[in-house]
């Protein structure tokens, strides 16, 4: 999950629940002005997490170390 404050977040959901499983604000975020949030989501691609906000974009990878 991406939050509106800019956080990211690892969740389980199922019918039951939803259950954080970690959480971190990527560093250096874009400046923002009064009342603006994030929309975007985030997306996993080839073993690789992007996260977009505003005019900054974070790419982190998943892999395991070779």
């Amino acid at each position: 999950m991406h939050g509106e404050n800019g956080d990211v977040a690892l969740v389980d959901v199922s019918p039951e629940a939803c259950r954080e499983r970690g959480r971190f604000t990527p560093p250096n975020p874009p400046g923002r002005k009064a009342m603006e949030q994030s929309w975007a989501y985030p997306v996993i691609a080839d073993g690789r997490l992007y996260i977009r906000d505003a005019d900054t974009m974070w790419c982190y990878d998943l892999r395991a170390p070779k």
